[in-house]
């Protein structure tokens, strides 16, 4: 990632990549610095912008996700408000699960990938698979996290599991099954989890893949989901 954070597409020339479509930046660093000249922290993603005040309105992840959840419900067609991912009545349940699924999973794997020292690695990769076992447990028989509906606590849980610009990769394609439903099938999915944390993170006790079958079901049927949800409110 180097000193200037994340950089766009005009500098890593991945396939399918965007270019900053505003400013024609090549690094994070320069949303930062055009947001705030004096800032002197680190150049992190996600960045949600605001692109009349060309400022950044958040930076960190589990506040965005309940930014677009609620925040533009005024803007959005009256069919679509009831879509909410961090109801009330579950609120509790979720905020309990992302209390251990954030430190032990989406950074645990980070804690112990980029441990300086064997105890703090063996610590970190130790809680990793502890916290795979409770998911493990939790989604057996089951279908979602909390309840009988995605939540928060899913998505969170599956940005770690999957590969989301493998997602993204395979979009068009989900999107043409789920018109033609008589065609659906599963698409060959690869786990992020297993090529990433469990080969250059360490996280290697054991895969997705062979370890956890209520997680590896859970995962691409979660794809779905999510496209389905997509083309509904693209209506």
């Amino acid at each position: 990632m180097g000193t200037q954070g994340w950089p766009f597409a005009t500098v890593d020339n991945f396939p399918g990549a965007d270019v900053d479509p505003l400013y024609k930046s090549e690094h994070v660093k320069e949303l930062y610095i055009k947001a705030d000249p004096n800032y002197g922290g680190r150049f992190t993603v996600p960045v949600l912008w605001d692109k009349k005040k060309h400022t950044i309105v958040n930076n960190e992840s589990s506040e965005i996700i309940r930014i677009f959840n609620m925040a533009f419900n005024d803007v959005i067609a009256p069919a679509h408000v009831d879509l909410d991912i961090y109801p009330a009545n579950l609120r509790a349940q979720i905020d309990a699960l992302n209390e251990w699924i954030y430190p032990n999973i989406n950074n645990g794997v980070y804690r112990a990938g980029f441990a300086t020292t064997q105890e703090a690695y063996q610590k970190a990769v130790v809680e990793v698979f502890e916290a795979l076992e409770k998911v493990e447990t939790l989604l057996v028989g089951k279908d979602y996290l909390v309840g009988d509906t995605l939540t928060e606590a899913d998505i969170r849980l599956w940005v770690t599991i999957v590969r989301v610009d493998l997602f993204m990769s395979l979009l068009p394609w989900i999107v043409d099954s789920l018109r033609a439903p008589i065609n659906v099938h599963t698409p060959p999915l690869q786990i992020r989890f297993d090529p990433v944390y469990v080969g250059h993170f360490k996280c290697n006790i054991r895969t997705i893949r062979d370890g956890y079958p209520a997680i590896h079901s859970y995962a691409p049927d979660l794809i779905f989901l999510l496209v389905f949800i997509y083309l509904i409110v693209s209506l």
